[in-house]
């Protein structure tokens, strides 16, 4: 039984670690290292994953981390010994190994393919007998916060509605995050709510996730699909909030996500495609547990008009999997629309200024809905088709 997410309302008119931060610091080690390792500055992130590690060697992520870094400073040598660190104290997901364009370098050495090989036996042992304090998860009920947004000159007369925009923040970031794209899409008429996502990384610095990260390198893709669709029908829970307390046009639901928030925006609109007039990712991707062509083929049936912007200079999420998204429902008949920027992982002026084109353009116009039988019905027209567009 799927678990409700209760919401709190405010109308408004990677993973926490123990160590100590570097006194006057307000990020320890690790995380100094992974803001480096985004940025670029890879032998800055060595020496910061390194005296990270010397604090907490168990820290299997960091050690994963780290090799990335090395590899990624010509260091190959020190990059396979820093996996074998991480396999040795946890580390399990060798699909994500086998795919990180961080260890490219890697490819090729038998030492790589022996580790890749070692993480799939362990993940099989581990199958066969578990450790008997070996964690285990159910969901459950919590309260997520959204702050709601009502357009200027708000009506409550029954007679008038409004276009709904959900943002979605990114990994790390929380519901102000949004606070700047709001403010720079400057969408009149419009009611915007920014959700919170459910799980903290970590509470002093204000950080959420959308899904347990951890979930990805330890337990199977049954549960991690799992605890994805809860994040999904979180969001439908969001949208049913606010269109019970205000005037919601709901045939003009938006949902748009940065990063991790652009993954949750696909997951909801893939499990809620019926009220979902458009979806909007920016420098995201859509989880690997939801690739599937059966998936994307339903967002074009409900006729879901999907925004995609990336950097093309974006280390954070590779360029290629927003080429791979785009062409993956360009080829399943979903109305898709595709740009790269010369930016990084951010949200630039052009692609808001293309995403409030995009949301202007859609608002004015009516879904078009496909019936099982082939015959596509719009507001205007009937005509029979064989089921593409």
């Amino acid at each position: 039984m799927r678990a409700t997410i209760l919401l709190g309302l405010l109308f408004v008119c990677s993973l926490s670690v123990n160590a100590q931060p570097v006194s006057g610091e307000t990020e320890s080690f690790a995380e100094r290292a992974e803001i480096a390792h985004v940025a670029g500055d890879y032998e800055l992130a060595v020496d910061l994953y390194s005296r990270w590690l010397e604090a907490d060697p168990d820290d299997f992520r960091s050690w994963y981390n780290y090799s990335c870094a090395l590899a990624l400073n010509s260091d190959t040598t020190d990059a396979l010994a820093a996996l074998q660190s991480a396999v040795d104290y946890g580390w399990r997901d060798s699909t994500w190994t086998v795919r990180d364009p961080d260890l490219a370098s890697l490819h090729g050495s038998p030492a790589f393919a022996h580790l890749i090989g070692r993480m799939g036996q362990i993940l099989r042992d581990d199958s066969i007998q578990l450790d008997p304090s070996f964690p285990r998860y159910a969901l459950q009920e919590r309260l997520a916060p959204y702050t709601l947004y009502l357009p200027h000159g708000y009506d409550t007369s029954p007679q008038k509605s409004y276009p709904l925009l959900v943002l979605l923040h990114g990994r790390g970031s929380n519901m102000d995050g949004m606070d700047n794209l709001r403010e720079r899409l400057a969408l009149p008429g419009v009611i915007i709510a920014q959700p919170q996502a459910p799980y903290a990384i970590n509470e002093s610095l204000g950080g959420y996730e959308y899904w347990p990260s951890h979930l990805q390198t330890e337990f199977g893709d049954t549960l991690l699909r799992t605890i994805r669709d809860d994040a999904g029908m979180w969001v439908a829970s969001v949208i049913a909030a606010v269109s019970e307390d205000t005037r919601v046009d709901a045939s003009n639901v938006f949902v748009a996500g940065f990063s991790q928030g652009g993954a949750a925006a696909c997951v909801a609109a893939i499990l809620n495609s019926e009220s979902i007039r458009g979806l909007a990712i920016i420098g995201g991707y859509i989880p690997e547990t939801h690739k599937d062509s059966l998936n994307y083929q339903h967002l074009a049936s409900q006729d879901v008009a999907v925004f995609i912007a990336h950097g093309r200079r974006d280390r954070v999420v590779e360029l290629s999997r927003a080429e791979e998204l785009h062409a993956s429902l360009a080829d399943a008949g979903v109305d898709v629309e595709y740009a790269s920027y010369q930016a990084e992982h951010e949200i630039t002026d052009e692609m808001v200024v293309n995403l409030a084109d995009w949301f202007t353009r859609l608002v004015d116009r009516p879904k078009r809905l496909f019936e099982s039988g082939g015959t596509k019905v719009d507001s205007s027209r009937v005509t029979t088709t064989d089921g593409s567009d």
